[in-house]
């Protein structure tokens, strides 16, 4: 990906989030015990590209480190257990050579920022509620 210069690119805005914390949480009425997910562990930021097929964004592709050997991995996975989300500049060489090779990427334009911040209007309520005892 070259900037408009003629460059490389030095960032991207990129929308990124954590996985939910541990403990207990309301998924469609019943409560579950939530410690991470297979790949990732609990609060381990994560990476997320733009949408990539009409769920609604339902079913994301992320990057994040891996819970076993903090290398960088990409899974699809559901919306509903990433919390905290926001938009980033992003400057690790990792990200922006992945995030060239997506057919749908985002990058530093005013269009990305404009459709990231949208975006965050509606996504926080996709992630599951905590419960507190």
């Amino acid at each position: 990906m070259e900037a408009e210069d003629g460059g490389a690119r030095t960032y991207i805005w990129c929308l990124v989030g954590n996985i939910l914390s541990e403990g207990t949480y309301l998924d469609r009425g019943s409560e579950i015990f939530f410690s991470g997910t297979r790949q990732f562990r609990p609060g381990t930021k994560v990476y997320c590209s733009p949408f990539i097929w009409g769920d609604g964004y339902e079913r994301i592709r992320v990057i994040g480190r891996a819970s076993d050997n903090q290398k960088f991995i990409s899974v699809i996975m559901d919306s509903q257990w990433i919390a905290n989300w926001r938009r980033q500049k992003v400057y690790t060489p990792y990200i922006l050579r992945r995030n060239e090779q997506e057919r749908d990427s985002w990058d530093a334009s005013e269009e990305s920022v404009r459709i990231m911040d949208e975006m965050l209007t509606w996504l926080p309520e996709r992630s599951l509620i905590k419960l507190t005892k």
